[in-house]
């Protein structure tokens, strides 16, 4: 797997018409072990953003695997204060 970082660069207007500029950093796992596949793969998902974006880092993850609760946990339920209940 492949860590992603994307900056972002958001330009939105106040109240009163000032400029502000805001950057925002996304972070992805991306399920692949190529540097340039996960490149290609970021570059194909922002191709069409309408902000400017840059990736700023690919590195090799030190993650195993991603594990899907689903695959471990027969039943999954919110509680009435929103803490998950595993059966």
């Amino acid at each position: 797997m492949i860590e992603a970082t994307v900056a972002i660069r958001l330009e939105t207007e106040d109240k009163k018409g000032n400029l502000k500029v805001k950057n925002i950093k996304e972070h992805y796992l991306v399920d692949t072990d190529v540097i340039t596949v996960a490149e290609k793969t970021i570059h194909n998902m922002y191709k069409n953003s309408e902000y400017e974006w840059e990736i700023t880092m690919l590195k090799k993850s030190k993650f195993n695997e991603v594990i899907n609760v689903e695959n471990y946990v027969n039943k999954i339920e919110k509680s009435s204060n929103n803490e998950l209940l595993l059966d």
